[in-house]
């Protein structure tokens, strides 16, 4: 990647930086007011921050997301103050989480099968449906869409869940004992979560990752938490029911929470 700087009077007034060519494929934080030639943003599962009221624009090719299902994230690094993205092309993707993004330019931005998260604008938006999803991989990786169903015990649904989504753990979810589930992507995240019905003993591994929830999360005695992070980021009501077990880190961002059982943690507690 090839890149040179020049002073420039930009939101911020210093600086803006010239990229000709850039492909991501992991999450990413971009600060500064940078002009790019080509960006291509194509990490499965990935999180792409921008800079609050700095500017980024493409001037040629701007692709965002890849071939699968997996939700890509373009947000701003300050929550209610967006950052500015323009392009001389027109942008049309699927299976985007945006909040906080100002898209200006010449050229149209449409989002289809896609979350709004709020504070956007310049973006059309074909929405994402809510959806009931059951896990039924019994040991296997988050994003991977053959290890989730849209019945109990059903076939493979192809798409990993994203942060509309309600999730189920149930009898039907793991055949044998210990078997895991890991948290593989950067961009973890479901409306409501429930492991109440599981059998057999399952784990929970978070991998060092964050899992943002935007609704109630409801575990099980008899299930294992490993490397835990949980985000509860909603703005309702809900419930958190962690069955007296012992956690490593949770912050409570946004929602009133009702916690139905003693909370015991390792690591933090961020109100």
């Amino acid at each position: 990647m090839q890149q040179t700087s020049r002073n420039n009077g930009g939101p911020h007034g210093n600086n803006l930086s010239k990229i000709g060519y850039a492909e991501i494929k992991n999450s990413a934080n971009f600060t500064g007011n940078v002009s790019f030639t080509t960006l291509k943003l194509q990490g499965n599962g990935a999180i792409y921050t921008f800079g609050s009221n700095y500017s980024y624009s493409v001037s040629e090719t701007f692709e965002l997301g890849q071939s699968g299902c997996a939700i890509t994230t373009l947000k701003s690094n300050s929550p209610g103050t967006a950052a500015n993205i323009s392009s001389v092309q027109s942008l049309t993707s699927n299976y985007l989480d945006i909040q906080d993004i100002n898209y200006t330019g010449t050229a149209s931005f449409t989002a289809n099968n896609s979350i709004n998260n709020g504070n956007n604008s310049g973006i059309t938006f074909g929405l994402l449906q809510e959806r009931n999803l059951y896990w039924i991989g019994e040991t296997g990786n988050w994003s991977d869409g053959s290890q989730w169903s849209l019945s109990s015990g059903g076939s493979a649904f192809g798409c990993p869940p994203t942060s509309v989504d309600n999730l189920y753990f149930d009898q039907n979810s793991f055949s044998a004992s210990d078997q895991v589930v890991t948290i593989d992507i950067d961009n973890a995240a479901c409306k409501n979560i429930s492991w109440s019905g599981v059998t057999n003993n399952p784990k929970f591994d978070y991998n060092y990752k964050q899992l943002k929830v935007y609704g109630s999360f409801l575990l099980n005695e008899n299930m294992i938490m490993y490397r835990d992070n949980t985000n509860l980021i909603g703005t309702a009501s809900v419930t958190f029911d962690s069955k007296g077990k012992q956690l490593q880190a949770l912050r409570i961002n946004g929602p009133s929470v009702s916690l139905s059982s003693p909370l015991i943690l390792t690591s933090y507690f961020i109100l």
